[in-house]
């Protein structure tokens, strides 16, 4: 291997890799239940995935979509799993357009919202379609007044009723304004996941996000790491990432690119430290960065700081 693929080969090992935590294995798990699940004409169980963005949410859908790929038959393509990211600037007729789009209807953006929902339910039967995954849910909230979350909701929760098959609906906690907008469709999704960020606040969780920490030190092989699980390196760690997965793989790239880009091929906590300026906190002053050595040891959470409260 040449010397500049090496770097390369690690980055996309940590990007690519998908790491199997407990709440990853019961949520696929859950999801299984709900496509092997054989329905005549009950009503469809269907599920809330909530978490802050990064704890990893999209990456188990999309990874869940990936085991049950569509199959091209000679007259039609069968989509077992339907998967769509909800667009930013999220409504009835884009999430029905979004929908259409990923069935690979060449009419997706033709006709009013009775025209799309109408399309919309004959390709999920010819399509064979089992479950529904909904990602960024929250982006139907995002934006418009209240009468336009009402009509969505009223919209989704008739669609949800005549489709009848199950859906996962993802996003940030925000999501659930769309289901305080529909009573009846609030009682279709009491079935809430919560996805949350790591944590050191016990011994159980210190140990799993130290776990964590383990499992991508072995993909950096070839680089002398700083034990990660070492001393109150955990704690500095979770504070440098607030316990987010996304930001956990950042920082770990950003290192990796460092300790190959300086030639020492050694990440430090010098190393860490310049990687968290780089792609976690821009400027931050010594005294809020979690790998200098007069840290405050608080959380990076006040309003100008990366993990300020988000409203929800």
């Amino acid at each position: 291997m040449n010397a500049p693929d090496k770097p390369m080969l690690i980055v996309q090992i940590i990007t690519r890799a998908f790491v199997n935590l407990p709440h990853v294995v019961s949520l696929t798990d859950r999801m299984t239940q709900l496509i092997q699940h054989e329905r005549t004409n009950e009503e469809p169980e269907n599920l809330l995935v909530l978490g802050e963005s990064g704890v990893g949410k999209s990456r188990v859908l999309q990874k869940f979509r990936s085991k049950y790929p569509p199959v091209v038959h000679p007259e039609y393509t069968e989509v077992p799993v339907l998967y769509v990211s909800v667009p930013a600037n999220g409504n009835a007729s884009a999430l029905a357009s979004a929908m259409l789009l990923a069935l690979g209807s060449p009419f997706w953006d033709r006709g009013k919202i009775k025209d799309l929902t109408f399309q919309l339910h004959c390709l999920l039967k010819q399509c064979k379609v089992k479950v529904i995954l909904l990602d960024e849910v929250n982006h139907l909230v995002d934006k418009g007044g209240i009468k336009t979350h009402h009509y969505t909701a009223d919209w989704l929760k008739v669609f949800l009723d005549q489709a009848g098959i199950p859906i996962v609906m993802a996003g940030i906690p925000r999501a659930m304004r769309l289901l305080k907008a529909n009573d009846q469709l609030r009682s279709r999704f009491r079935e809430i996941i919560h996805i949350k960020p790591f944590s050191v606040a016990n011994e159980v969780e210190t140990h799993r996000f130290c776990e964590v920490l383990v499992t991508f030190t072995k993909m950096l092989a070839g680089v002398e790491v700083i034990k990660l699980t070492s001393g109150d390196l955990p704690k500095k760690m979770l504070f440098a990432t607030n316990g987010y997965l996304r930001d956990l793989r950042r920082l770990l790239v950003r290192a990796v690119e460092i300790a190959f880009r300086d030639g020492s091929q050694k990440i430090r906590l010098s190393t860490l430290e310049e990687a968290f300026r780089q792609v976690i906190y821009a400027d931050a002053p010594n005294d809020r960065n979690p790998f200098c050595a007069n840290f405050t040891n608080t959380p990076l959470t006040k309003s100008d700081e990366p993990f300020a409260p988000r409203e929800n």
